[in-house]
């Protein structure tokens, strides 16, 4: 008999942007309200940051995960974790990032924020970020 993977997907957040990252000025860095994992224990979490602002050449916006055990003590945003980054030359301005896709964590932590930096030459004029949780099930042929 054989097992078939397949993911399963929470429905998506609310939007858990803290106030200020939709105007969050260039150079500039914000940290997301805290995902608490510990009770629904996903696998992974798909994070979709959206934003509006100046088309640049060279801008972009840099995102990374800062992790933690305890939901009391978070990395900095030079010790947090790169998920990648959202493009200011081309439109849509949206990127959707997988916690253990980029291959820092096999499971999603048990707390984590969502940090952002600015890098487009210029404030931002508008952003949402939200977030999917997903589990991988088994199934029998």
């Amino acid at each position: 008999m054989a097992q078939i993977y397949s993911p399963t997907y929470s429905t998506m957040s609310a939007n858990f942007a803290v106030s200020g990252f939709a105007t969050l000025a260039n150079g500039g860095i914000t940290t997301s309200n805290v995902v608490d994992n510990s009770a629904a224990a996903y696998q992974d979490y798909l994070i979709q940051i959206g934003v509006t602002g100046t088309a640049a050449t060279n801008g972009f916006l840099e995102v990374k995960i800062s992790p933690s055990m305890d939901d009391s003590s978070y990395t900095t945003w030079e010790n947090s974790i790169s998920l990648g980054m959202v493009d200011f030359s081309v439109t849509p301005q949206t990127g959707t990032f997988s916690i253990i896709g980029h291959g820092a964590f096999f499971q999603s932590p048990k707390y984590f924020k969502i940090l952002v930096k600015n890098s487009t030459g210029a404030a931002l004029t508008g952003g949402v970020m939200y977030w999917q949780g997903t589990t991988i099930q088994t199934s029998s042929t």
